[in-house]
């Protein structure tokens, strides 16, 4: 199995995409804040998700993601 792991942050997010195992790739993208409701970071948030899996590819069977201020931003 594939699994990818994102560590979200404002800065910048990393991501490590690993077997059973090793690990496959790794990389640097565009920041990502847990403010989704201001449209500025929902469109930030989709464009970077969307550069990291352009990168890491689409076999992926699980994903775990942490990204800075979302749960203060889900009530």
């Amino acid at each position: 199995m594939r699994y990818l792991g994102i560590d979200a942050g404002a800065s910048a997010t990393k991501w490590v995409l690993v077997d059973d195992e090793k690990v496959l790739l790794t990389g640097v993208a565009g920041p990502i804040d847990g403010h989704i409701q201001r449209a500025e970071s929902l469109d930030r948030m989709r464009s970077t998700l969307a550069e990291i899996k352009s990168a890491s590819g689409e076999d992926i069977q699980r994903v775990l993601i942490g990204i800075t201020g979302i749960a203060e931003n889900l009530t």
